[in-house]
């Protein structure tokens, strides 16, 4: 599952390493990788470790780390992200291709992860 697993987690923190690193960083959540945005992923009461979600949170004000979600996958399954997650932008496909192949003429980010 594209969710609450440790892929997806270890994905999140390479991405806050590079970041954290000074190397502009993009996590992208396409397909199913979305619902790791989506709904509420409570823990267990006690439990010491983080979810996935507040993982997101707790990064979205790192310089160097950008966090967007593909806004045709959310469409093909008639989802938005959580409320909690207004910061993370919505890329359409012409976005999604700017950032792949630097159409826009911009500086392409060094490390793109997709989830």
């Amino acid at each position: 599952p594209p969710y609450c697993t440790e892929w997806t987690f270890g994905g999140l923190s390479l991405a806050l390493a590079t970041a954290m690193d000074g190397i502009p960083t993009s996590v992208i959540f396409i397909e199913d990788g979305l619902y790791a945005l989506f709904g509420n992923h409570a823990l267990p009461p006690g439990d010491k470790v983080f979810n996935v979600q507040e993982m997101i949170a707790v990064t979205t004000d790192v310089r160097d780390l950008h966090y967007f979600v593909h806004g045709p996958s959310l469409d093909e399954r008639g989802i938005d992200p959580s409320p909690e997650f207004p910061m993370i932008g919505r890329l359409e496909n012409g976005d999604l291709a700017q950032i792949l192949w630097n159409t826009g003429g911009e500086r392409i980010p060094s490390r793109i992860l997709f989830f």
